[in-house]
């Protein structure tokens, strides 16, 4: 039934952990390394997780929660890049840089846990598969940041509003069950 299939998602969804984001992609010696160096997180609804302009100390997974990745425009604007939720990576584009280019702020309550940029670099190295995984996520990142640069571009406004619309269904899901959807 669907109600047994939503529990489903709802129980995989909260079973996020460092090593379910890891799964496969680190040896198990590295797994007990980065339960030793890294430490859990949690933010309140609007915290800032990374801040745009704030030198670079490290790199977060998603454990739990929905994040908005923001820069900034002008005179204190921002500008929602993308959105992001547990399983996913955070501040991934500093990689090689001295400062977070963006800021990622708490769309809910969420929990990351981070790893100080040091053992993220050596992780990098010495773990081939995550190195594959990290690759493979900045060219999704970068692609559907793209798209979105494509669909600005040239598409009209009821053409955008209905690709923002499909973003924030797969983001956020869609429950035909409550009135005023």
């Amino acid at each position: 039934s669907s109600t047994t299939e939503s529990s489903d998602i709802l129980l995989k969804k909260s079973s996020v952990n460092l090593e379910t984001c890891l799964d496969g992609k680190i040896s198990p010696e590295w797994l007990i390394v980065l339960k030793n160096l890294t430490s859990n997180q949690k933010f309140k609804k609007n915290e800032r997780i990374v801040e745009e302009g704030k030198p670079v100390k490290g790199f977060c997974f998603i454990i739990s929660g929905k994040v908005k990745v923001v820069t900034s425009i002008y005179e204190g604007q921002e500008r929602i890049l993308r959105l992001s939720h547990a399983g996913n990576l955070l501040g991934h584009r500093a990689i090689s840089a001295d400062v977070y280019p963006i800021s990622a702020i708490a769309l809910t309550d969420v929990e990351v846990t981070f790893i100080p940029t040091d053992v993220f670099l050596k992780m990098i190295g010495q773990n081939p598969n995550f190195a594959i995984f990290l690759v493979e996520f900045i060219a999704r990142d970068l692609r559907e940041t793209e798209e979105r640069m494509k669909s600005m571009i040239h598409n009209d406004v009821i053409v955008r509003i209905a690709h923002i619309l499909c973003l924030l269904i797969d983001s956020y899901g869609y429950d035909e069950n409550i009135k005023g959807q």
